[in-house]
């Protein structure tokens, strides 16, 4: 049973690997998903950019055309320049905003000059004030709703893996009682649970390996269809289902 468990352990190891197959791979050995494509895209085309601008600024100055563009070094450029027209946006904003603050504080201050430009600015912060102690309110009103969905979640998990223990223990008090009661039963009930793990492990392995090998569905459609009747696990109900089956059709 050891050696079960092991080759158990492995195939559903293998079918993790599958299911986390990247999508829009073509094949198994075309393993980059599209956005990392997009990604790879997304920076060539930003160095070509950046190679084009210089060429561009090398024709218009009329430097010499047989200088060689080192494409690490204008990388490294693009990348400074990005970051420094971020940081000179943040700062933009922040003296717009600086601005903003302090022309209020000064109509505040010296309304007397301008009272009705007081009134309006004094009428509008309170409905800034009023707004966001409501935007706060709901802030905390979904981050409590968010609180108590994971822990509605983890109470669900905790009685969906109590119930389990709860069948596994009931299924151990079974076997118990029918051991002691029927042992040529309980051997044969025993036999049968070990032959069908392992024509699920077979048909688990069969399948993933089939499903990873484009070259074989392609040339054989039928696999298509066998991936279709094999994909559901064996057990004693569905072997009684077929058996009920075979046996109302004759």
């Amino acid at each position: 049973m050891d050696e079960l468990n092991k080759l158990s352990a492995a195939v559903d190891s293998l079918h993790e690997k599958i299911s986390e197959f990247p999508i829009g791979a073509v094949s198994f050995e075309d393993f980059k998903p599209t956005e990392e494509k997009i990604k790879d895209t997304r920076e060539l085309l930003k160095a070509l950019n950046a190679k084009l601008l210089m060429l561009q600024c090398r024709r218009d100055t009329a430097l010499d055309s047989t200088e060689k563009v080192v494409e690490e070094e204008i990388g490294q450029k693009i990348e400074r320049l990005h970051e420094a027209l971020t940081n000179s946006f943040i700062n933009n904003k922040t003296v717009e905003l600086s601005l903003h603050s302090s022309a209020v504080i000064e109509i505040i201050s010296e309304g007397h000059e301008f009272p009705a430009l007081q009134k309006k600015t004094e009428e509008y912060m309170q409905k800034i004030f009023s707004l966001n102690d409501k935007v706060y309110s709901i802030q905390e009103s979904l981050q409590k709703a968010l609180t108590q969905q994971i822990e509605a979640k983890i109470e669900f998990w905790k009685a969906i893996y109590a119930y389990q223990d709860f069948l596994k223990e009931q299924q151990e008090l079974r076997d118990e009682k029918l051991q002691k009661t029927n042992p040529e039963i309980a051997k044969s009930k025993n036999k049968m649970e070990r032959t069908l793990r392992k024509i699920n492990l077979m048909k688990k392995l069969i399948t993933n390996l089939v499903a990873t090998s484009e070259y074989l569905i392609k040339d054989n459609p039928v696999l298509v269809q066998m991936l279709k009747d094999h994909c559901d696990p064996v057990s004693i109900e569905t072997i009684l289902e077929m058996c009920h089956a075979r046996d109302s059709n004759t």
